[in-house]
């Protein structure tokens, strides 16, 4: 017998006596059986230095030795190289202790002078093999014992005679899933009842009795006691096996462990119920927002009183004024036949008209900030608001220019209030060219661009750069907006039209009106000349 091929084995021997192991070496060096590299050691602790440093293939060990005796010295030799066979080398005398090495682990002992060094060859080789088929026994049997630690899945069959149980058999399988041993199942014949839930042993029972009875029956989930006390979900599939008359003469199973599949779904149910949850929240964290944005705005109107008021005095005060003097006037007159009554009459109408413009501005912008919401198509709108000013398009001779998307998607809006936005920026669009001009009105879907993050925040919209928006632009080729007035045109009563071609509320109400809506306005120049005012809304949710 020769191992490892041409390779020599290397056997390390520990023995204090430095003549005998001189022989030793020798003798098996002459062997023809194999080829042995005897390494010499005398001491336990210059033997486990080696062996921690170096490979063998095995110990010949002499177990009195000048810094050990007895089975300490095994017990040390062993613990350092657990996977070396040992080969005990004893005297005549000496036989109960290397029995008691073999008993805790040594693979074989040799009486020093009783056998030949043949003998003494053939037992170091014996042990190594079996230390070998020990090995692969053992890592066979952990192998086994990590795949019955993964098996998910073991089948059992009932014996049926006469419509009656007769017996049944599990599969080893059953220890993994369920915690009992097949021996136990035959021993216990109700065990498999008492292992169901309580609460699913009805629907156990039923489907039992239906396989029984030869019917086909859907697979079933349930509960189960595992051995260890924990609670595990299986799913239970079995079916009829019949003979040639179509009697059942057995019931053929599979029980699944599904429990891993069941946490992950509670998990996945529970996050969806927290989604849920959180999205209602936000929904109504959203609502309560939203009035408090409303109830922002009236506070800030209400803060705004006093400016207010000063606009109004200033701007009614001088046709008033003119009311009051041409009162007079005709109160003194009428009598006569002066031409300038025409004159006087015509002041006064527009100075009213002046007065009644500006109270209707005040009026809409203190107006209720309730929105009648519904889903509308922009585009309706914009049509609906062009419409109303045709007359002053063709009268100021203006060229408008539509490119109105298709298929727009809704946005929930008020319907008028949002009519009165586009009028009104139409309106400046027309004021600003009073020589004649082009006006286009464009929608289209697109990405809300990067605006000043002072816009996104002071609006409180929600809206940030990149969000996917309905976009409104109503450009005109006017003379644009001096720099420095771009920062006040949402201001009440600011304008930078000639006097009495405005009140100075009609962006400012735009402005609020779209911010109701949840969007942006954004007035610029534009490089090429004239003004952009930009509408951001954002789509309705599906």
């Amino acid at each position: 017998m020769q191992l490892l091929g041409n390779k020599p084995i290397r056997v390390l021997l520990v023995e204090d006596d430095a003549a005998s192991a001189r022989l030793l070496q020798a003798r098996l060096f002459k062997l023809p059986m194999a080829r042995f590299e005897l390494v010499w050691t005398g001491k336990l602790e210059a033997a486990l230095e080696r062996l921690n440093q170096e490979p063998f293939e095995a110990v010949l060990l002499d177990l009195s030795l000048p810094d050990s005796d007895g089975l300490d010295t095994f017990a040390r030799v062993h613990s350092q190289a657990p996977t070396e066979p040992i080969i005990v080398l004893t005297g005549l005398d000496d036989d109960s202790t290397a029995l008691e090495a073999i008993r805790l682990g040594a693979q074989d002992y040799w009486v020093k002078g009783e056998a030949g060094v043949k003998t003494l060859a053939r037992i170091i080789l014996y042990a190594i093999e079996r230390k070998r088929a020990e090995e692969v026994l053992r890592e066979s049997e952990q192998r086994y014992k990590h795949l019955l630690e993964l098996t998910t899945d073991y089948i059992f069959t009932t014996t049926v005679k006469d419509g009656q149980v007769v017996s049944t058999s599990h599969s080893p399988a059953c220890l993994a899933v369920t915690g009992y041993t097949s021996e136990e199942y035959a021993a216990d014949p109700v065990l498999w009842y008492r292992m169901v839930h309580e609460e699913d042993r009805p629907a156990v029972v039923q489907q039992a009795a239906q396989v029984l009875a030869g019917k086909p029956v859907a697979p079933i989930e349930h509960r189960i006691h595992h051995k260890n006390g924990s609670i595990r979900w299986v799913k239970n599939t079995t079916v009829p096996r019949k003979d040639d008359r179509g009697r059942v003469i057995a019931c053929d199973g599979l029980i699944s462990d599904i429990t891993e599949r069941i946490r992950l779904q509670e998990e996945r149910e529970r996050s969806r119920q927290a989604l849920v949850s959180a999205l209602k929240d936000l929904q109504n964290s959203h609502r309560e927002l939203k009035a408090a944005q409303l109830h922002l705005i009236q506070a800030e109107k209400m803060d705004s009183v006093g400016t207010l008021a000063a606009g109004v005095a200033h701007q009614v005060k001088n046709p008033l004024q003119i009311l009051l003097l041409g009162v007079r006037y005709l109160a003194n007159n009428l009598s006569t036949s002066d031409e300038r009554i025409n004159t006087i009459l015509t002041d006064m109408r527009k100075a009213v008209t002046r007065a009644d413009n500006i109270i209707r501005g005040l009026l809409e912008f203190s107006a209720s900030n309730q929105l009648a919401i519904k889903a509308t198509d922009i585009n309706e709108v914009i049509q609906q608001a062009l419409w109303l000013v045709n007359y002053e398009l063709a009268a100021n001779r203006i060229r408008l220019v539509k490119e109105l998307a298709p298929h727009l998607p809704a946005l929930s809006l008020d319907k008028i209030k949002m009519e009165q936005v586009i009028i009104n920026l139409v309106m400046n669009a027309i004021q600003a060219m009073p020589q004649g001009g082009s006006l286009t009105v464009k929608t289209a879907v697109a990405q809300l661009p990067q605006l000043h993050p002072h816009l996104l925040e002071r609006t409180g919209s929600g809206l940030k750069s990149g969000d996917t928006v309905v976009m409104v632009t109503i450009e005109d080729t006017g003379p644009g907006i001096p720099e420095d007035a771009l920062t006040k045109i949402f201001d009440p009563f600011y304008t930078t039209k000639p006097p009495g071609k405005g009140t100075g509320l009609g962006l400012t109400v735009v402005k609020k009106i779209i911010e109701l809506h949840g969007g942006l306005v954004d007035v610029r120049n534009c490089p090429q000349g004239g003004v952009q005012a930009n509408l951001f809304i954002k789509p309705q949710s599906n």
